[in-house]
């Protein structure tokens, strides 16, 4: 009976595939208006944003309501990064002009509850990466990476690589050839090995830097696997050994490509697509700007036009950036000019905008676990008139799709009467995820 239940099920995942692929995102109520540069997702519920005016902002409840922790005015929050639930970072930019900036780190200690900064304020001059946006001082690029919890890397876009052996108190700077002026695309450290990616806007080239000392010393290693490139967009780094990244590369036909290594670069292979015949073309050449992948397989990216004031579109992917799906600005509710940053778990997806948006997506898709084990839920009547009745072993999340994929009802429950007499006559789908990852996934019919 298991063994039928699965299949039943299967073969109804592969007729709602593409009702329910699409991206269904809300609007969350953050309750501020500043621009949010930065989301970071400790997991599905527990979720940070900060921006302009050194504002903080933490949810519990993924995203349902959010919490003022901390607010700076003057100060730029433009990167966040937790070592791990407890323990956090934040870039605060501030005394800003175009070209010199004061910054410094703020640290949290107690899961974002509450923040103090660490060492002496440090002087450093970039500009910001949008040209036209440098005077209303929006946006800076800054990424970090750790080494254990006193050794702290900031890698600032048009400027360079800073390191401290002190948990942030002090900072020095790195030195990597060609680096300088550049724009970061890509850094990540696990152990003593790590890589840091950059784009120089101005001349068109790009580079790919290796460390084995932990950040102490850094190699150019694109020259010496004979890749040459004149644009790296973004990386996703799985771990050390695994990493994929997308740009233009001068290698063979190509003129784009994906470069994949499973071996930290040792080897890799080089799927490109010849210029000007796919979406690949059409669409990366716009720019992009973010790319965050949740796992392998599923990646959320999203683009600026050519003329740098063209409303962001976000793409995504779930077999391991292959194929990419488009989804334009109007799949937001205030349809924002400007989005910076995404951030996921499994397939849930965060981005934050401008004027204090936060949007959620809930995708579901093939990927997911499912299970049919009837035992452990119980979904009833069906078909459905005016109540629908929903039990589950445990708490968990409850989600009622409609048969052009907009989600009706989304919610954290153990047991749930879901009122649906205002439902047309029709096909329903339910997927019901415990907190295991197991899905339950019904079709439902509303007589």
């Amino acid at each position: 009976m298991k063994r039928h239940a699965i299949i039943t099920t299967l073969l109804l995942l592969l007729l709602v595939t593409e009702m329910v692929k699409a991206q269904q995102w809300r609007e969350l109520p953050t309750g501020v208006t500043e621009d949010l540069y930065d989301v970071c997702c400790i997991d599905t519920n527990t979720v940070f944003a900060c921006g302009q005016n050194g504002v903080i902002l933490k949810t519990t409840d993924g995203g349902e309501t959010w919490e003022e922790k901390y607010r700076q005015p003057g100060c730029q929050m433009t990167k966040m990064y937790f070592i791990n639930p407890q323990v956090g970072y934040v870039f605060c930019d501030s005394n800003i002009s175009i070209s010199s900036h004061t910054w410094s780190l703020m640290k949290t200690e107690d899961g974002g509850e509450s923040w103090q900064s660490t060492g002496t304020p440090q002087n450093s001059s970039f500009v910001y990466l949008d040209d036209w946006n440098a005077l209303t001082n929006r946006y800076v690029c800054s990424e970090m990476a750790f080494k254990g919890t006193d050794t702290i890397f900031v890698a600032i876009s048009l400027d360079g690589l800073y390191r401290s052996l002190d948990g942030g108190e002090s900072f020095e700077i790195i030195p990597i050839e060609g680096f300088a002026g550049s724009e970061v695309r890509g850094f990540y450290l696990e152990d003593n090995i790590g890589y840091l990616l950059w784009w120089n806007r101005k001349y068109y080239t790009a580079g790919i830097a290796k460390t084995e000392d932990g950040g102490g010393s850094w190699h150019r290693i694109d020259s010496d696997l004979g890749i040459t490139s004149s644009i790296i967009y973004f990386a996703h780094f799985q771990d050390k050994n695994n990493l994929r990244v997308f740009g233009w590369f001068n290698v063979g036909p190509y003129d784009f490509s994906l470069l994949d290594t499973h071996d930290g670069f040792q080897t890799f292979d080089m799927n490109g697509v010849e210029s000007g015949l796919t979406w690949w073309y059409d669409v990366l050449y716009e720019e992009y700007r973010k790319c965050h992948f949740t796992d392998r397989n599923h990646g959320m990216a999203f683009y600026v036009g050519k003329d740098m004031v063209d409303l962001w579109d976000v793409s995504y992917t779930e077999d391991n950036g292959s194929s990419w799906t488009s989804y334009s600005h109007t799949a937001f509710p205030n349809y924002p000019d400007r989005l910076y940053d995404v951030d996921g778990i499994d397939t849930v997806f965060f981005i934050s905008g401008e004027n204090g948006l936060v949007a959620k997506n809930r995708q579901f898709t093939l990927m997911d676990n499912v299970e049919q084990d009837e035992s452990t839920v119980s979904v009833y009547p069906n078909p459905m008139v005016d109540k629908l009745f929903v039990k589950c072993e445990e708490e968990s999340d409850v989600t009622l799709f409609s048969s052009t994929g907009q989600v009706l009802y989304e919610k954290r429950i153990v047991s749930e009467t879901i009122d649906v007499s205002g439902l047309e006559p029709g096909l329903y789908l339910i997927r019901i995820a415990n907190s295991d990852g197991i899905s339950h996934v019904k079709k439902l019919i509303k007589q």
